[in-house]
């Protein structure tokens, strides 16, 4: 992520900003990849996305 924000965020803070938003997630695994016969399906119904 550090690539995406370069110089404006310090990694301290990056990290931190990351470890926030995963708190509102329901699930263990945050996004579960659930996979099917042929394809997979990223689950993001478990907390507060756009998607």
């Amino acid at each position: 992520m550090q690539l995406f924000v370069g110089q404006d965020l310090r990694r301290e803070e990056l990290e931190n900003l990351i470890a926030k938003s995963f708190v509102f997630f329901r699930h263990p695994l945050i996004t579960p990849l659930k996979k099917l016969k042929h394809c997979s399906v990223l689950e993001l119904f478990h907390g507060p996305t756009f998607a």
